[in-house]
């Protein structure tokens, strides 16, 4: 019915924007008419672009399996170029690690959709022990998007063995002011869980029931909590398993700017803040590596290798994943060789899955890309 009357009385999407979520009241929960509440948008028409050459495929191909690749998929201008597995086959499920991170984000975006947050509101807002401390109390919702709250790298809340991820993190000291240092871990997650569960609550809704209504389901994506700590809480850094064509999708999706099958996954402008870097990290967004800094003078990045670093050791500036990659170019990544890469500018999707071994972006892009 408020579809229908709205439409009626062609109001503009602005009004629609802000008062359709107060009209439906704090205890409802999103109607299927959310996704018409942006009628002038639509997913972007790519243009077709020049294949990658058979030669540079067989040779990103070969590199891929020779460091330890189980699965190798191209897709290009919405095509299948290239498909190589191993005996498992093209539907097993595997791991993408910290590729589970960017589901979520697409999750709190959401949220930014509904008005449930903002991304500048500070954390305290929501978490309310931390709003006498003189530093935690100013890290916002995007500081710890962006992995720049100031809190340290914390590895140990990845255990499933952990009591309770939330109270790790809350009481974690932080290794410098907020908006300051890069550190990518598991903690900034698991404070954003929270501030999910406390909003949610008005909702009657939990942010794993959420994120499935919201992103999950609507693309088909296979998500189990396969790594919950003893109080039940998921590990938003790492854990949904699936298979190359499922992690295809997401890249479809992010290739269409939030679009999947012509449906808002989040809205145009939610979804144009993932890519956004900041300044003690210029090559990451919001859980997504960005390669906007490629030129002939930029330092190419192993991303793994810098993260196996000491903090102190990291360095970020002045560096790409790819010298030979687009700009445009950005990356889901996960350990042990899992990565998504998207390419607007070439309206392509590449998505590579391995077991470990000394995998190298530089490497296996040069391979891709090399004219």
């Amino acid at each position: 019915m408020l579809c229908a009357m709205t439409t009626r009385l062609r109001l503009s999407p602005w009004f629609l924007a802000i008062a359709v979520p107060l009209m439906l009241g704090a205890a409802a929960l999103p109607t299927p008419c959310h996704a018409q509440l942006r009628p002038r948008e639509r997913p972007p028409q790519l243009p077709a672009s020049p294949e990658i050459p058979s030669a540079n495929l067989a040779a990103a191909a070969a590199y891929s399996k020779e460091k330890k690749g189980k699965a190798f998929l191209v897709i290009q201008n919405g095509k299948v170029l290239k498909e190589e597995y191993d005996a498992a086959g093209p539907d097993a499920r595997r791991s993408v690690l910290s590729g589970t991170k960017a589901i979520w984000v697409l999750a709190m975006l959401n949220m930014v959709d509904e008005n449930l947050m903002t991304l500048d509101e500070r954390a305290a807002e929501t978490i309310t022990e931390w709003a006498d401390d003189p530093e935690k109390s100013q890290i916002t919702i995007r500081q710890l998007l962006t992995f720049v709250s100031g809190l340290p790298v914390a590895g140990s809340l990845h255990r499933i063995s952990t009591e309770d991820r939330f109270k790790g993190a809350l009481e974690l000291k932080l290794i410098g002011p907020p908006g300051t240092r890069f550190a990518y871990g598991p903690a900034h997650l698991c404070i954003l869980y929270e501030v999910m569960r406390r909003k949610l609550r008005k909702r009657l809704t939990s942010p794993w029931d959420y994120m499935v209504a919201k992103v999950a389901r609507p693309m088909d994506l296979p998500v189990t909590n396969e790594r919950p700590d003893k109080s039940g809480q998921p590990l938003l850094a790492s854990g949904f398993k699936f298979s190359p064509r499922d992690w295809a999708r997401v890249g479809q999706m992010l290739l269409n700017q939030g679009y999947y099958r012509n449906k808002p996954i989040v809205s145009r402008q939610s979804f144009s803040q993932i890519f956004i870097p900041t300044t003690p990290n210029p090559s990451f967004g919001m859980e997504l590596w960005l390669n906007r800094n490629a030129s002939s003078s930029a330092r190419e990045l192993n991303v793994e290798d810098v993260l196996d670093k000491d903090l102190e050791d990291q360095r970020w500036g002045n560096a790409c994943l790819s010298r030979y990659a687009p700009a445009d170019m950005f990356v889901s990544l996960g350990s042990g060789g899992q990565r998504l890469y998207v390419v607007p500018s070439r309206n392509l999707i590449v998505v590579r899955m391995g077991a470990g071994g000394s995998f190298s972006d530089p490497y296996f892009l040069k391979l891709l890309f090399k004219k």
